[in-house]
């Protein structure tokens, strides 16, 4: 997933929040505490290098407003493959 965090400023929803809005609904970023990092590699095989893609880092949190959450909701987040 592209490292783009929620954010009030972003006229168009971040990816993120896009993915979370398909189980919770319509979401308010409020705030986020993230980290984000380059992931790429090396193909042996060809000897050149992968492309680099941007990635949030493991830990980071992002704060939305008033969100009720159901159990089967919070079930549906935590197997969500990204």
């Amino acid at each position: 997933m592209p490292a783009i965090p929620p954010s009030k400023q972003h006229q168009t929803p971040a990816p993120l929040t896009k993915e979370l809005e398909k189980v919770l609904g319509t979401l308010k970023p409020q705030r986020s505490f993230a980290g984000n990092s380059v992931v790429g590699g090396f193909n042996r095989k060809w000897e050149l290098p992968l492309p680099q893609v941007p990635v949030l880092k493991a830990g980071s949190v992002f704060v939305f407003h008033k969100i009720p959450l159901t159990s089967e909701q919070i079930q549906q987040l935590n197997f969500r493959h990204w």
